[in-house]
């Protein structure tokens, strides 16, 4: 059940020994030539006119990923059960793969004197090295050695926990961008045997990627789909399958602060994908971003999601004081009300965005879509394409979804017969009194 704005939320207790943490980076997207005169992200800046921590404009500066390790270590250093770090560390303006593996080497070698003592779970962008073997060397001190053969082969591996009923399943999602159906690398056979071994042994699964399946929510029309469609329904069938041994799912790629919801045979919500926002700030043709991480807080034995609290850096405050001052944006539980999290309760969330009684609700959620930058909503189609990209990940029905509740929104502007422009305006009013009480 959901309380709408609600005091505050009643979230599910825990036994305090059975909690663990875990930070969820993504998109770094770093750019070692920010500060260059031919730099990629300059577009007619002079140097003293790009911030210190980053440029809404540019890929993320050295600074920012400094400042970003520091935050994740004072405020919770301690306790972790791994950091997961979902690709994209470097920026595509960098086209020489030699210097893509150098930039890549710097990241790691930050996030292992970072976390000295943590097991780093990094999973392969769009924009990284693909030399599966290179990266290997990179990256073995934090991967136990039966990793090493899926590694090679495809970018993907497992960690089995013996001591845990949680498994981690990291995926190479980039092997099922191209539309030429098949087992690319081999990986769906190999995560198939995983969830079947799953089962039988009586584990639970974390799945971690960098592009999830699904619509970008923030594309606008026409909408940007991620994986190819073959292997996005196969992704679909396959989580419906196994949902009941799923207990997490973990995304970034979008830059967009979000979550997906897989359905079962007849209807019933039955798993939930988390998306991360972006570490880099850049403008992309979804819109631009605050710097954000996010911090899980999870059962350690199963890996219930119980919570998770989202940071960010307001970027052009930072820039002008000359202060990185990390804040806590949310708090998930309690920014909609949630008394759990669990794809039952997250589906009535997304329902409530479509009612009049929940139009503050959708507010709070729009805010936090872009890390508090977005400006109010103008257009209905876009809270359109983010119920529907949130609901369908099917990419048909994400289309039937769109098609019927515009024709639906046309029917309703038809029979108010000239009211739209005052319901529109107290559309934006609302979601401005929303945006005003999440922050």
């Amino acid at each position: 059940m959901i309380y709408l704005l609600m005091s505050v939320a009643v979230a599910t207790v825990v036994a305090a020994d059975n909690t663990g943490y875990f930070w969820h980076i993504s998109d770094l997207h770093l750019d070692p030539n920010y500060w260059e005169r031919d730099g990629s992200c300059r577009k007619g800046k002079r140097s003293n006119e790009l911030g210190q921590f980053g440029d809404h404009s540019c890929d993320a500066p050295w600074a920012l990923l400094q400042s970003a390790v520091q935050m994740m270590n004072q405020e919770h250093g301690d306790n972790l059960m791994f950091i997961l770090w979902t690709g994209d560390a470097i920026s595509e303006s960098v086209k020489d793969e030699e210097e893509k593996y150098e930039a890549l080497r710097n990241v790691t070698d930050l996030l292992a004197r970072g976390f000295p003592s943590d097991f780093v779970f990094p999973v392969l962008g769009e924009t990284d090295p693909v030399n599966y073997h290179r990266l290997w060397e990179l990256w073995k001190q934090w991967l136990p050695d039966e990793a090493k053969r899926s590694f090679n082969e495809g970018g993907y591996y497992c960690i089995e926990q013996k001591k845990r009923m949680l498994k981690v399943v990291v995926l190479n999602t980039n092997l099922w961008t191209r539309e030429d159906g098949g087992d690319p690398g081999g990986q769906w056979a190999w995560l198939e045997e995983e969830l079947l071994k799953a089962e039988e042994n009586q584990k639970t699964i974390y799945l971690m990627g960098h592009i999830a399946p699904g619509y970008d929510e923030r594309q606008g029309a026409p909408a940007r789909l991620s994986l190819a469609e073959p292997h996005n329904s196969r992704y679909i069938s396959l989580i419906s399958k196994h949902a009941r041994i799923i207990t997490g799912q973990f995304f970034g790629h979008l830059h967009s602060d979000t979550f997906r919801i897989v359905y079962g045979a007849s209807g019933e919500p039955v798993s939930t994908l988390f998306l991360a926002p972006s570490l880099t700030p850049k403008l992309t043709p979804s819109g631009a971003n605050n710097p954000a991480l996010r911090l899980y807080k999870i059962d350690s034995e199963r890996g219930d999601v119980y919570d998770y609290t989202q940071y960010y850096l307001d970027l052009d405050l930072a820039n002008t004081s000359g202060e990185d001052n990390w804040t806590v944006e949310y708090n998930f539980t309690r920014y909609y009300g949630l008394v759990e999290v669990s794809p039952a309760e997250l589906n009535d969330l997304a329902q409530m965005f479509t009612t009049d009684e929940g139009v503050k609700l959708f507010g709070r959620y729009w805010v936090a879509n872009s890390v508090s930058t977005y400006d109010m909503p103008v257009k209905g189609a876009w809270k359109t394409a983010q119920y529907c990209a949130i609901t369908q990940i099917d990419y048909r029905q994400y289309h039937s979804c769109v098609d019927q509740r515009t024709s639906a929104l046309a029917a309703s502007r038809e029979a108010v017969s000239g009211g739209s422009s005052s319901l529109s305006a107290g559309f934006l009013t609302a979601i401005l009194i929303a945006a005003l009480l999440a922050r």
